[in-house]
């Protein structure tokens, strides 16, 4: 119990950490944006720079979902389309430059597939949402994204703000850090065990072990989606700013994404 409240406590602070830090680069777009950019990416090429460079912005940017979210409202509300802010979430969701520092065994030379996986799905979820008229599709909940961009913070007013980010985003970021840490030290191991024990995922890993699966990139990547799909804090956070609609949209992206990583095993 002391293990499992210690992780929450450090999931919590280092959350919290990463919503400081993005608030304080939402500053830096908020003046870069002081007008609304409602039409600055609606032409066709301009909309592809803005798909390619927001979702290189979030593979280098580091922050994960929680800290996106002051940022992702800012856009937002400048007037950004929504296809140029999912590729942001999407490419920061596979990979962004917290994670050469929190996860035990990266190596950077071995992971130059992944960062451009990260990039490339980033900008095929800003051309899908610009083909399939997602701009228009209300993905977003815009009266959350309102209460949480600091466009009209002053320094007077500057705690007060602060309360109403706890206020907004604090029970999603506590929901979320509790239950990732509870299944990842209770139920993980228990699906792991489980699919040991399967009459099923034996068949499929002796296929997979018959094609050197574990030894192909594709394998790696598919594997990196699965865990995204694992990551209950992050799907707190979406839950927090995004419509029941556009977590689905995303839920079916990242299933899209694993299935072609997994059919590219046999190729």
């Amino acid at each position: 119990m002391f293990a499992l409240i210690t992780d929450a406590a450090n999931g919590t602070l280092l959350n919290l950490a990463q919503i400081i830090l993005g608030l304080l680069i939402s500053l830096i777009f908020l003046m870069a944006l002081r007008k609304p950019a409602k039409n600055t990416n609606s032409s066709l090429p301009a909309g592809m720079l803005f798909i390619a460079l927001f979702s290189l912005l979030g593979s280098l940017l580091p922050l994960g979902i929680y800290g996106l979210i002051p940022i992702v409202a800012v856009l937002f509300l400048q007037g950004i389309r929504v296809s140029s802010i999912i590729p942001l979430i999407v490419s920061s969701s596979l990979f962004n430059m917290l994670v050469p520092y929190t996860e035990v065994g990266f190596i950077w030379r071995n992971s130059i597939p992944r960062i451009i996986f990260a990039l490339t799905a980033g900008i095929l979820a800003g051309v899908l949402t610009r083909l399939l008229k997602g701009e228009n599709a209300a993905l977003f909940r815009e009266n959350t994204l309102k209460r949480l961009t600091p466009a009209n913070l002053k320094k007077q007013k500057l705690f007060s703000f602060i309360t109403e980010y706890t206020n907004v985003l604090g029970p999603y970021l506590l929901l979320g850090v509790i239950a990732d840490s509870i299944f990842r030290r209770y139920f993980f191991m228990d699906i792991l065990r489980f699919m040991n024990t399967s009459s099923i995922f034996p068949v499929v890993g002796t296929t997979l072990l018959s094609h050197n699966a574990t030894t192909n990139q594709f394998f790696s990547l598919a594997m990196i989606t699965v865990t995204s799909l694992m990551d209950l804090l992050k799907w707190t956070a979406f839950c927090s700013i995004l419509r029941f609609k556009g977590i689905l949209r995303y839920l079916a992206y990242l299933i899209f994404l694993c299935i072609i990583m997994t059919a590219l095993i046999f190729i």
